[in-house]
């Protein structure tokens, strides 16, 4: 943790914004050996080694995992007068594999149940190459229109389609013609 203090210092000495990120990240395999405890730990070394009240929830299996232990500990931290913000990943093998229904559901369910009470970043990362461009693109919708702010708990799930996208081939010639 010193030293990953220290690179946030010396680089925002430098004017460089230094990112110590997912120091403590969460990535037990089998949901059913979720740990709270471990959870809560990873969370509070997490936070320490970035100096900031950022819960980072990377590379696990999230859409399996509850999520009560994350509320719990960043209410903690806003009782202190924190601003805590939320780094939600979407595991890149539901990614890949989908369906893009347990995509958009996941997507929901972390803004539903992290944004009314902290920042909230969904992020999508190590994304496989073998990954459908569709299940990204239905990520990055239901982002969009889950994730508004102000933000408002929509009971609509059957109003959200995802919407086709062109392919890269035809993104390609339009930005040719520009």
């Amino acid at each position: 943790m010193p030293w990953n203090l220290h690179l946030l210092q010396k680089g925002g000495e430098m004017g460089v914004y230094a990112a110590a990120v997912a120091t403590a990240d969460y990535c037990e395999e089998q949901p059913e050996k979720f740990d709270a405890g471990i959870l809560r730990r990873c969370l509070e070394i997490s936070v320490a080694s970035q100096g900031a009240p950022v819960l980072m929830l990377g590379m696990g299996r999230w859409h399996e995992y509850p999520l009560d232990t994350v509320v719990e500990y960043g209410r903690e931290l806003k009782s202190q007068g924190q601003q805590v913000v939320v780094m939600g990943g979407i595991n890149a093998r539901l990614l890949r594999d989908g369906p893009v229904e347990k995509i958009v559901f996941n997507v929901k369910r972390l803004i539903d149940t992290l944004a009314p009470e902290f920042g909230l970043t969904i992020f999508l990362a190590n994304i496989p190459a073998d990954t459908p461009p569709e299940h990204v693109h239905a990520a990055i919708q239901a982002a969009h229109y889950y994730g508004q702010l102000p933000y408002q708990f929509r009971d609509d799930g059957a109003a959200f389609k995802p919407q086709p996208r062109e392919s890269f081939a035809e993104f390609m010639a339009q930005i040719d013609t520009l």
